[in-house]
């Protein structure tokens, strides 16, 4: 690269300008190591960007310049060297990223968190200017983004027939909301689901910032990715100038001829107009943080009510009507004992259609067994879709009922 090339040839004359005025003969590796921080610098991340290269890393967690761990994919943590001299140093080198992006991210004392992706496998969330002691940053790194559900399937996260289900369910554009907790693995099955839509279908993929990565696949080549935008300053409805949230997108994607929607993370105002454009007839695939599948229900009743757009009662209606499938995922950590971490699909429950006491009925299709794997899932596990269902999808894929 020539830009490298000119790195080379400046910091060799500096060295030599050095040794010239009487300092210390650099030598090769002290030379090396100076051209590899201007590289970094100039066309990678500075100081963070050694952090970058490490290939089974997880998370980063930068707690103040000097407090880096790295998280792997096994879920053990190693201390890496510091990535900046102060806090100060460290707040500018984040400010800079924010800045550079597309679209930018400002940090600063109006802004005291800040979002941003990073390329394309990385993603970076900070909060600073006195709401955290020491800036903190975490960085994940987004490792299983080219995955199907029978890779999921492969590697544990659920037993062959909950694939083969799932499949069915989008291919019969049913809508699904994935729920479970912070690093549980619900935008790697978000992905997996994605993966199952046909290649000539058109899409939409709808995020706060780009963490599906679906728009980079050389096979989806007719859908559509679009990203939330953050404004700057504020206007008199109390909103940023240029803010354009994922609620914002929702009926603008409606008219780009959309089969259906995918939204990365279902947070607040969206709750309701996600809701409104599956009365369009669009089905959608979207994720939220929950602790359980019933639980997610009363999460998105209650975010829709409190946008505005319909009570709870109507809420719940719309959640029974209008929702097929919750897919909830479980993340088990026993490394600080030793052991390992595991991802998998815990339960999945229907929505009838039908409501009970004010709240929309389930039927339990699956529930994760406690006892050792086998061909059919962990020991205990059920496994009891609802007929009907399942004669609905196999309208659209023979493959259900081959469960073997």
């Amino acid at each position: 690269m020539l830009g490298e090339s000119v790195i080379r040839e400046v910091v060799h004359a500096h060295a030599e300008q050095l040794a010239a005025t009487g300092e210390a003969l650099w030598s090769m590796d002290t030379e090396v190591r100076h051209i590899r921080v201007v590289t970094d610098a100039i066309f990678g991340y500075g100081r963070l960007q050694p952090l970058f290269e490490i290939p089974d890393a997880e998370n980063i967690e930068i707690n103040g310049c000097d407090q880096v761990l790295v998280q792997f994919s096994d879920g053990h943590r190693e201390e890496r060297p510091p990535v900046a001299d102060s806090d100060a140093e460290l707040v500018e080198a984040i400010r800079f990223l924010g800045e550079s992006a597309d679209p930018p991210r400002p940090f600063d004392d109006a802004h005291p968190t800040m979002t941003v992706a990073l390329g394309d496998r990385y993603r970076l969330h900070v909060i600073g200017f006195g709401l955290a002691h020491r800036p903190s940053v975490v960085i994940r790194h987004h490792t299983l983004t080219d995955v199907g559900l029978d890779d999921l399937s492969a590697t544990g996260m659920m037993p062959r027939a909950v694939a083969v289900l799932l499949r069915a369910a989008v291919r019969a554009r049913r809508s699904i909301v994935i729920s479970g907790d912070q690093g549980a693995g619900k935008t790697t099955l978000l992905r997996a689901l994605v993966d199952a839509i046909p290649p000539t279908e058109r899409f939409g993929t709808l995020e706060t910032d780009y963490e599906l990565l679906t728009h980079l696949r050389p096979s989806r080549r007719n859908m559509i990715a679009l990203q939330a935008t953050v404004g700057l300053g504020e206007r008199v409805d109390g909103r940023s100038v240029g803010e354009y949230t994922v609620a914002d997108l929702i009926p603008e994607a409606l008219r780009q001829n959309l089969s259906r929607l995918v939204i990365g993370e279902v947070r607040g105002a969206e709750a309701g107009a996600m809701f409104e454009a599956m009365q369009t007839g669009a089905g959608t695939l979207s994720t939220t943080h929950s602790h359980s599948a019933s639980s997610t229900m009363d999460r998105l009743a209650a975010r829709v009510a409190r946008g505005g757009s319909m009570g709870m009662e109507e809420a719940y209606r719309q959640i029974a009507h209008n929702i097929t499938l919750l897919v909830h995922v479980t993340l088990v950590d026993d490394t600080w004992r030793g052991g390992v971490r595991r991802r998998y699909v815990s339960e999945i429950r229907q929505l009838t259609g039908a409501m009970e006491s004010g709240r929309p009925v389930t039927h339990l299709t699956y529930a994760a067994g406690a006892g050792p794997s086998g061909a059919g899932g962990p020991r205990g596990t059920v496994f009891h879709p609802d007929p009907g269902l399942l004669a609905e999808l196999r309208a659209v894929d023979p493959e259900i009922g081959s469960w073997t």
